[in-house]
């Protein structure tokens, strides 16, 4: 039976566009706690974002380090896609959710209570985790 694509992929598409309209709000929304919204869209392996001392990219991978020592990955690793600065110490990380990318400012200026600031990126030139050069 022929079925027009436009029947089988309405739901997938609606769902998707649900969840961007989600994000960007959350993103625009200044009060709204960063990490909350990172657990949201892009969940850890294991814990918070809240209580994340430090990102370090490894080697294709961002990892998320915790006060008490241990550390984790995200969830779905493949929401990782850039970085600007050191892989030791990143100024910023960038993720992509569905075709939505979302910079995550870590610098100790980014916002007063300490939380990272997350925002759309402009055009500008990212790292990869491989060293290649990746443009919004």
């Amino acid at each position: 039976m022929n079925m027009p694509i436009s029947d089988i992929d309405r739901r997938a598409l609606e769902t998707q566009s649900f969840t961007l309209e989600q994000l960007m709000f959350a993103v625009n929304k200044k009060e709204h706690l960063a990490s909350h919204t990172l657990d949201t869209y892009f969940p850890l392996q294991n814990g918070s974002h809240k209580d994340v001392k430090q990102y370090v990219v490894y080697f294709r991978h961002i990892m998320a380090f915790f006060e008490n020592g241990s550390h984790c990955g995200l969830e779905n690793a493949r929401q990782f896609k850039g970085y600007l600065g050191q892989s030791e110490r990143p100024a910023a990380i960038l993720l992509k959710q569905d075709n939505m990318h979302v910079e995550v400012i870590l610098n100790e200026k980014a916002s007063s209570n300490g939380e990272p600031r997350l925002a759309f990126p402009e055009e500008r030139t990212f790292m990869t985790a491989s060293g290649d050069d990746y443009t919004i």
